[in-house]
């Protein structure tokens, strides 16, 4: 999408389809929050919606190949929060999740460099 939408748009269509797609599952399990929860929620939304903002227009400015990488460091981020913070171990699940979200990630940036070069060779 990042080659004919904008960025801000595709974060906006992401807004859309994350508010659609959580409104079932938040309608059923609906606790109101207090006023310190809601205060994070606020900030929570906050700092995803930049989040987003930041990568629509990373992938808009660069190639996948260049911004993946980072990528892969949220991760990496994610297990050492989880880890400290929350004193979470790692399991054999978190491991088969990683290696299938790193693989497919590097299966899906090789066929896109591939298809690019192939597209670049014809006139």
């Amino acid at each position: 999408m990042t080659r004919t939408e904008p960025p801000d748009r595709i974060v906006a269509y992401t807004l859309l389809v994350m508010t659609v797609g959580s409104a079932i599952p938040a309608i059923l399990y609906w606790q109101t929050p207090n006023y310190v929860q809601f205060l994070w929620l606020i900030l929570l939304g906050g700092l995803a919606t930049a989040f987003q903002r930041c990568v629509a227009r990373a992938f808009a400015a660069a190639d996948a190949t260049v911004v993946l990488p980072f990528e892969f460091t949220r991760l990496l981020i994610a297990v050492i929060f989880g880890f400290f913070i929350f004193n979470e171990v790692l399991d054999g699940w978190t491991w088969v999740g990683g290696t299938v979200i790193f693989a497919a990630s590097i299966y899906v940036v090789r066929a896109e460099t591939q298809r690019n070069a192939e597209a670049k060779v014809l006139p």
